[in-house]
């Protein structure tokens, strides 16, 4: 989908495979390392906004080459750009866990921080391939050149553009223009200026009452162990917190846990079995976690279940407990 995404962090996976495969050519000695397949050469600066939005991919992969790649690359010598970077020390900043490609431009600026002209160099590498905001209005009707999300009648199998369908809405007559005033980083247009994350799929949210503000999610798949993952996460300012279920094809158990321990558990079935209601309501269910608060007990702090008397209460440190979020 590229552009049409809402988040960079799709493309960033496609992209970063198709950079890789330069590079490894490139360290074969291959002078034409910049071509990638029938898509040609990623030194010419595809736009993120390109081709409906599918350009996005590859125009992110130009800019990671454009940041890797010097004058010996070429043929003839003839790099586009000021940015040279070691592939080593491109991968160390990449191999961070990113949630999207705005981050890693983040990550560019820092490594950059002290060197005017590369800060400069970077900026220009991601204009060149559209990634950023622009804040000029279209004329909010869909034209032929803007990207669409295609709801298509399963009947008819019609894959054309309808009335009402989300579209992309481009500035006046496609034109694409940066001004000093637009962020830089995000490829994006006026009316989603925030691509940084992507949208949390319909009913696939946990409402967490009390204190507790850290969770553990666990996903233990019955047929696929291989497959089980934890993840921690954060409740909201609304106090939601995100449901990594998988789909309705994998049985599995989904455990969360608090600062008190286990707090629900549920399986694929019984989510999805209540889908549509949580999709009504915006979550799936309501947890009444217990609350905790801080004991100071001199050199040592102590969390208290004051909802679970049988909880077990857990010591810890004041400075690793107020890390924690937990408050007084």
């Amino acid at each position: 989908m590229g552009y049409l995404n809402t988040t960079t962090a799709d493309s960033y996976s496609e992209g970063f495979a198709e950079f890789m495969s330069l590079v490894a050519s490139d360290m074969y000695g291959d002078k034409n390392a910049h071509v990638y397949a029938g898509f040609g050469s990623l030194e010419v600066n595809f736009k993120a906004y390109g081709d409906l939005g599918r350009d996005e991919e590859l125009a992110l992969a130009g800019i990671l080459w454009d940041v890797y790649d010097n004058d010996d690359t070429y043929e003839n010598g003839n790099d586009d750009d000021t940015i040279s970077m070691p592939i080593d020390q491109l991968m160390n900043i990449l191999f961070t866990p990113y949630q999207n490609f705005t981050e890693v431009y983040e990550a560019l600026l820092e490594y950059y921080k002290d060197k005017p002209n590369d800060l400069k160099g970077i900026n220009e590498i991601f204009l060149s391939h559209g990634f950023f905001i622009e804040t000029a209005e279209g004329n909010k009707t869909r034209d032929s050149f803007e990207p669409y999300l295609d709801g298509s009648n399963k009947k008819t199998k019609d894959k054309s553009y309808t009335d009402g369908e989300y579209f992309v809405d481009y500035p006046a007559n496609n034109v694409f223009s940066h001004d000093e005033k637009e962020v830089i980083g995000t490829p994006s247009t006026y009316n989603r200026t925030d691509r940084k994350t992507a949208v949390v799929l319909p009913g696939h949210l946990m409402h967490m009452e009390g204190n507790q503000e850290t969770f553990t999610i666990s996903v233990e798949f019955e047929a696929y162990p291989h497959l089980n993952f934890t993840i921690e996460t954060k409740k909201d300012e609304n106090g939601m917190i995100q449901l990594p279920v998988p789909s309705e094809d994998y049985d599995s158990v989904i455990t969360i846990s608090g600062q008190t321990g286990d707090l629900y558990q549920f399986t694929t079935a019984d989510f999805y079995n209540r889908f549509d209601a949580s999709v009504e309501q915006g979550y799936f269910d309501t947890i009444q976690c217990p609350d905790i608060y801080l004991e100071d007990t001199s050199t040592e702090v102590v969390l208290v279940h004051i909802d679970n008397e049988s909880a077990m209460p857990h010591y810890e440190s004041r400075a690793a407990a107020l890390e924690k979020g937990v408050s007084e």
